[in-house]
């Protein structure tokens, strides 16, 4: 497998070792939603905009009112299908690279990086959830285990920088590549798990 080489300065994280994307589907999700809100709030508006203004004195009774109050839902959707879009371009744009220097997160043009030496410590968090659909807790046991997996990075200056399933699909193969890294270069890792059951 051909190593992808960093977008970034070369002498500050030296070479990639991985590059993790987001979920694809969820990309794609995102801009059919966003697409469906767009186009459903628009021909919401525009019906009753057409009726509140182009009605004839038969159909006028109370009509205007009722369909400028209606049209607001139709207002309502088009920001939410805004919201959607930019939601799901920003998804699009994330990605991040495991280098031997540090991490690099990119979000579009923009990237941050994180040398091995501004990283203070990396929390992982497993999160263990049971979905409970009947009554008897034998059966409830029986059902298959969700989890999900969290990862922080706790700089020294005091911020963090999160990573989930949203932003890194390949969470687990994520998790054990930074912990390699991590580790040789001497950054402290901690695991807790969460048991929501």
């Amino acid at each position: 497998m051909s190593q992808p080489q960093p977008t970034g300065p070369k002498d500050r994280l030296g070479k990639a070792v991985e590059r993790f994307y987001s979920d694809i589907s969820q990309v794609v999700g995102g801009w059919v939603i966003g697409l469906m809100l767009l186009a459903g709030g628009a021909a919401w508006v525009g019906y009753f905009l057409w009726e509140a203004l182009f009605a004839t004195e038969q159909q006028a009774n109370g009509t205007p009112g009722k369909a400028l109050i209606a049209s607001t839902f139709g207002l309502f959707m088009l920001a939410g299908g805004v919201g959607v879009l930019v939601y799901a371009r920003w998804i699009g744009a994330h990605r991040v690279e495991l280098c031997e220097g540090g991490v690099r997160v990119l979000r579009g043009r923009v990237h941050n990086e994180y040398p091995w030496r501004e990283i203070r410590a990396v929390a992982e968090t497993i999160i263990l959830d049971r979905h409970r659909l009947f009554t008897s807790e034998l059966a409830n046991r029986a059902m298959p285990t969700y989890k999900d997996r969290r990862v922080e990075l706790h700089l020294r200056v005091g911020e963090k920088v999160a990573f989930n399933d949203e932003l890194v699909v390949k969470i687990n193969r994520f998790c054990r590549v930074l912990r390699e890294l991590a580790e040789k270069n001497e950054v402290p890792w901690a695991t807790v798990e969460q048991d929501l059951t």
